[in-house]
């Protein structure tokens, strides 16, 4: 060796723990293989390599080496890159640095710390997750999606997740995928994926946009989260929801027959539009169907609350009449009267009475009459039960 620099001697210094005998036998002087040599009888094969990689520069074998290599003083753990380059002119002889890289490495272990860290969060998650460059380009799944899906990264890489949707959805989700990669916006979708056993199952799929300081898109953060029990449940409870509404439907507008061509029809709840319509459509092919003569609507248990209904219950009266049918609203209190009235009914131009049974009895009342020479016509009849 025959020059050294301040921080060689420093470096000697804290490896040696301040022994200046220790410290001299690395000085101007001294071999540098000898020293390393005697490093490698007490070390491991990477020590063994820079007395070779060292040696073979110095006999021309070599026209460079470096290394990476740690070595830890008695007051810390470091790292550092040698390197060690002929001198110029072929006189022999060589140039040999060491870098300290301690903080980079450092730097390094943090970050495959925090790799660490978020695999085994990523993987822990029963969603699906995936990351994307700020164009689509997918780089990154979590091994959720590789024992769903069955496939491998280079199947997956960029846009090969297509491989695994559904041909019927896959041009409708990419489509809409690509429109969020334009505006930046918040991606949600809802589609079937390919399980490994080939068995597609609904995904609520849902994707972030990463930004950095100055607010670019630098990447994306997808999850995909299994929906397929939660829409199974959900279709059934919607099947459920229709057969109940059927029922309702037949059971709170029933057509009941009372007597010989009398038809009642008991109202109960809201007198709304799309009810009305259901019921008068029933009654009038009811009607038709069985050459009724009366129909008597209860509004007993009917809601009356506004004109609208009011008028609806009209439009049923007429809408019998206009068959030759007769109608009769059952139900009418003196306060309910009032109600209709005021809601707008007329009811000088409709049969009332109080009760289903009482417009019964007075429809027996005109037949029995009509088969006692009253009257033999339809009209005789009407005339009578009015």
């Amino acid at each position: 060796m025959i020059l050294v620099n301040e921080a060689w001697r420093r470096f000697a210094r804290d490896n040696n723990g301040g022994a200046e005998e220790a410290i001299s036998r690395t000085d101007v002087g001294a071999n540098y293989l000898q020293v390393c040599g005697q490093s490698s009888s007490n070390s491991n094969g990477e020590t063994q390599s820079v007395y070779e990689g060292i040696k073979g520069v110095l006999d021309g074998a070599r026209d460079g080496f470096t290394l990476e290599y740690p070595c830890h003083s008695p007051v810390g753990e470091r790292w550092f890159l040698l390197y060690a380059n002929p001198l110029p002119g072929g006189r022999g002889g060589a140039v040999i640095s060491h870098v300290d890289i301690t903080e980079r490495k450092r730097a390094e272990a943090r970050l495959r710390e925090r790799e660490e860290l978020f695999s085994t969060l990523a993987d822990s998650i029963p969603q699906l997750a995936w990351m994307a460059d700020r164009e689509g380009y997918i780089f990154w799944y979590n091994r959720r999606w590789y024992d769903y899906t069955g496939t491998t990264f280079e199947d997956m890489q960029g846009w090969g997740w297509q491989q695994v949707h559904d041909p019927k959805e896959v041009n409708r989700v990419t489509e809409r995928f690509k429109r969020h990669l334009i505006t930046g916006e918040f991606w949600e979708d809802i589609f079937p994926l390919r399980s490994r056993d080939g068995e597609y199952r609904w995904f609520l799929s849902r994707a972030l946009p990463i930004r950095d300081a100055e607010g670019n898109i630098v990447r994306w953060f997808g999850t995909n989260t299994d929906v397929e029990e939660q829409r199974r449940v959900e279709q059934k409870l919607a099947r459920i929801n229709r057969e109940r509404e059927t029922l309702l439907e037949e059971v709170s507008t029933p057509i009941v027959p009372v007597w010989r061509d009398v038809l009642a029809l008991p109202l109960i709840g809201s007198l709304d539009v799309e009810r009305m319509t259901r019921a008068t459509q029933t009654v009038l092919e009811t009607v038709t169907r069985t050459g009724a003569r009366l129909c008597i609507i209860d509004i007993t248990a009917a809601r009356i609350v506004d004109a609208q209904a009011v008028a609806n219950l009209g439009n049923l009266v007429s809408a019998l009449k206009l068959i030759g049918a007769e109608a009769a609203v059952a139900g009418v209190t003196a306060a309910s009267a009032r109600t209709l009235v005021q809601l707008g009914l007329d009811l000088s131009q409709m049969r009332t009475h109080r009760t289903l049974a009482e417009a019964l009895a007075m429809f027996i009342k005109s037949h029995n009459s009509k088969h006692q020479g009253t009257g033999t016509t339809r009209n005789a009849v009407s005339k009578n039960f009015r």
